[in-house]
């Protein structure tokens, strides 16, 4: 055999020993006399095992290639450990930059602090972790300037979700989705549910259009969902608005959900009310006849998140940096120049009017409320616009980066997660 000394100390002497086994390796460590720790096999022995890609807990004397290309993975630590136990874990596809590979100490130290979670950061980073004593636990001996001690934080949050579809016919705008902003406190190793709502689909021909669908963060102590918006009504088919974060136009308007959106405006005569928006409440439609479609309610502005460039600054998905979202849907009008309903600003899209098919869908990742449908006499209603898809931003102020999932951007000492998709955070 042949063995490497890395310093010619007793006391501080530490010698790899190849083993005749293949596959493992053995460390010898010194212990403040000089002696060697060892163990029942004559020294700290490493066997390497299958690729981990989830969550697992490790075992001392294996060493572990961990994938988190996918997302991040968490490995605890055993609850017991005898001195000299050895565990190695080595970023398997150069991927924990990205996602961070994640040690739960499981009660022991670790360096000397106890149940502290560590984050692992650097790509292509390997740590092996020996177990000395009951006062400072387990030690790295690679790999330390790797790891970043993770405690609770607190997070900066603004949920949209999915927009309701406009009716068709004298089409009411849809409601936009609900919006809500908070902030909460994570917990390391936490993986939190993020889904993201669709927007609702379109009223076809003399059709009520559909209500979106719901968003959420939800997670430990954390259970927040937001209201989808409601669908626009039908003058011509008899449909009501219906309600929902914001409510669509209608005969009968949608309700909205208090903190979250406010009422659709009423469809009169021959023309579509607007859809609620989270500022404002949608308008009723006007003009000769009643013939004009009702403007949108406009959305809000989402301050804390202009930096990572979602949202819009007007209407229609004019692209920008002042982050509105959740505006309605604008209401359908009748045969008659410029009688489309206007979009609310933060994703809304118009109302039919002209006689012709041009209502606008709502905004994806906006929650925008779809526009309403027109009618062009003789007898034929014009169909409405599906609603935006809703939206999931979360921050937090830190000079390095605490969680994985969505995409990932810094900006003004702030780390940006933002969820276009349903997915998971893990903090």
């Amino acid at each position: 055999m042949s063995a490497l000394t890395l310093n010619g100390d007793t006391s501080g002497a530490v010698t790899l020993q190849a083993n005749a086994t293949a596959g493992t390796t053995t460390l010898y460590l010194p212990t403040a006399n000089g002696t060697l720790l060892t163990n029942a096999s004559g020294g700290l022995t490493v066997t390497w095992v299958s690729v981990k890609s989830s969550n697992f807990a490790a075992v001392a004397g294996f060493g572990y290639p961990v994938n988190t290309t996918s997302a991040s993975v968490t490995a605890t630590l055993p609850a017991s450990a005898a001195v000299g136990d050895t565990i190695t874990f080595t970023d398997y596809a150069g991927t924990w930059g990205t996602n961070p590979f994640i040690i739960n100490t499981n009660s022991l130290p670790l360096n000397g602090v106890a149940a502290t979670n560590y984050n692992l950061l650097t790509n292509r980073e390997s740590i092996t972790l020996i177990y000395i004593d009951a006062t400072q636990g387990w030690i790295p001996v690679s790999g330390i300037n790797a790891t970043t001690p993770v405690s609770p934080y607190s997070i900066d949050i603004v949920l949209v979700a999915g927009g309701g579809g406009g009716g068709g016919g004298f089409g009411g705008g849809g409601g936009a989705g609900g919006m809500v902003t908070g902030t909460f406190t994570v917990n390391p190793t936490t993986a939190y549910t993020v889904t993201v709502g669709s927007g609702g689909a379109a009223g076809s021909g003399a059709g009520q259009g559909a209500n979106g669908t719901n968003s959420s963060f939800i997670g430990g102590a954390i259970s927040n969902t937001v209201i989808a918006g409601g669908g626009g009504g039908s003058q011509q088919g008899g449909a009501i608005g219906l309600g929902g974060g914001s409510g669509g136009g209608g005969s009968t308007v949608g309700s909205g959900t208090s903190g979250q959106g406010s009422a659709g405006g009423t469809s009169l005569g021959n023309g579509g009310g607007g859809g609620g928006g989270k500022g404002f409440a949608g308008g009723p439609n006007y003009g000769a006849s009643t013939v004009y479609g009702g403007p949108a309610g406009n959305g809000a502005i989402a301050s804390s998140f202009t930096a990572v460039g979602y949202g819009t600054n007007s209407t229609n998905g004019s692209t920008g940096t002042l982050a509105y979202f959740a505006g309605g849907g604008g209401g359908g009008g009748y045969n008659q120049p410029g009688s489309q309903g206007v979009a609310g600003v933060g994703g809304g899209g118009s109302g039919g009017g002209n006689g012709n098919d041009d209502a606008v869908a709502g905004l994806t990742n906006t929650g925008g409320g779809g526009g309403g449908g027109s009618y062009n006499a003789p007898g034929t209603p014009r169909s409405g616009r599906a609603g935006g898809s809703g939206i999931v931003i979360l921050r937090y102020q830190s000079g390095t980066q605490k969680g994985s999932g969505g995409t990932v951007t810094s900006s003004g000492g702030y780390y940006y997660h933002a969820f276009t998709s349903s997915g998971t955070y893990t903090a």
